[in-house]
C-alpha cells in the first residue's frame, strides 16, 4: 500500500510519527512520506521507528506558496531534512514580517468596512491572518449589533468570512507567504520532486480554486508533477489527472491526506479506493 501524503503532531495532525509508524506497519504500508506543513521535525521519529520494517519512506513536506490570487500546496519530496530545515527557517522568516504587514491591512478594512477592531491583537505562527483577526471581529459584541442592523439577522461564522473575507470581498487581505516562484528557486537541487497537492480542491473559503489553465502554468513554471489520488478529488477528476501526467510525462502521487480526526480516510487509501500506484524521481511503486 501506498500513502505520500499524511500529517503528524509536528504539524496539525493528531497522532505522533510513532504512532503513525504503528499505523503504518499494522496497515501494510510499504510505501509513505510523511508531510507534515511547512516542516520536517517528524521525519527522523519516524525513520528511527521504521528502519527494522519493510517500509520505504520518502522525506516530505507540504509548503504553501502562493500563485496570483490563489494559495497552494507544494509537496516536496526526496531530501535530506537538514538542508530542508535551513531552507524553511529563510522561509518563516519571510512570512513572520509579512503577516505583520497583513494584519495592519486586514485593521485598516475591517475599521474601513465599521467594525470595532482589537489594536492589540497579534499574528498567530499556524493560522491565516484573515482568520485570525476575523474571528476576533465576529466575536465583539458591538460588531454582533453592526451585523444585525446591516444585515436584519445574526450571520453564521461562515456567512460573516464569506461576505466579508472571501476573495474579492471589502475585507480580503492577501494571505502571507512565498510565491511559488521561491520555492522553485530555493528548492530546487534540494528536493527531487515539487508536486502540486490536490490542485482543485479549494483550500480556503478565502480564495480562489485553481483551474486547468493554472495547473497547466505551475508545471511549466518548474513544478515536477501533480498529486492525483486524494480523497477530496472527484473519481473523473482523478482520471483526468492521471492521463495529463502521463501525456505531460510528468510525476504524480497519491494519499489520504490523514490527520487522525474523525472522519478521515485511513493511511493508504482515496476515499473507498487504495492509493494504486505513483511516480516520482527516484522512486516509484504499483499495487
Amino acid at each position: 500500500m501506498i500513502d505520500l501524503h499524511f500529517h503528524s503532531t509536528r504539524s496539525d495532525g493528531k497522532l505522533s510519527p510513532q504512532l503513525l509508524a504503528k499505523r503504518i506497519e499494522s496497515g501494510g504500508i510499504t510505501h509513505c512520506a510523511l508531510t507534515d506543513h511547512d516542516g520536517v521535525g517528524g521525519i527522523d521519529e519516524m525513520r528511527r521507528c521504521l528502519e527494522r520494517r519493510q517500509v520505504t519512506l520518502i522525506p516530505g513536506v507540504e509548503l504553501t506558496a502562493l500563485y496570483q490570487w490563489h494559495e497552494v500546496h507544494i509537496l516536496a519530496f526526496d531530501f535530506v531534512p537538514t538542508a530542508m530545515h535551513e531552507i524553511l527557517k529563510k522561509r518563516e522568516h519571510i512570512v513572520a514580517l509579512a503577516k505583520r504587514r497583513e494584519m495592519n491591512t486586514a485593521r485598516r478594512l475591517f475599521a474601513r468596512a465599521g467594525f470595532v477592531v482589537d489594536d492589540r491583537l497579534q499574528p498567530l505562527p499556524n493560522e491565516p491572518v484573515g482568520l485570525t483577526i476575523a474571528r476576533n471581529v465576529y466575536v465583539n459584541q458591538q460588531n454582533q449589533a453592526y451585523l444585525r442592523a446591516r444585515h436584519g439577522r445574526r450571520l453564521s461564522p461562515t456567512e460573516f468570512f464569506t461576505e466579508y473575507q472571501a476573495f474579492d470581498k471589502p475585507c480580503y487581505t492577501r494571505r502571507s507567504g512565498v510565491s511559488v516562484q521561491w520555492i522553485i528557486r530555493h528548492l530546487r537541487g534540494t528536493a527531487a520532486d515539487l508536486i502540486i497537492a490536490h490542485p482543485f480542491v479549494a483550500v480556503s473559503v478565502f480564495v480562489p480554486r485553481l483551474g486547468w489553465q493554472d495547473l497547466e502554468r505551475l508545471i511549466d513554471m518548474g513544478l515536477t508533477g501533480v498529486e492525483v489520488f486524494h480523497n477530496k478529488t472527484p473519481a473523473g477528476t482523478v482520471r483526468s489527472l492521471l492521463k495529463m501526467a502521463r501525456q505531460r510525462r510528468i510525476h504524480y502521487t497519491g494519499g489520504s491526506d490523514f490527520h487522525g480526526r474523525r472522519g478521515d480516510v485511513p493511511l493508504g487509501f482515496y476515499g473507498r479506493s487504495r492509493v494504486p500506484s505513483y511516480k516520482l524521481t527516484n522512486f516509484s511503486h504499483a499495487l
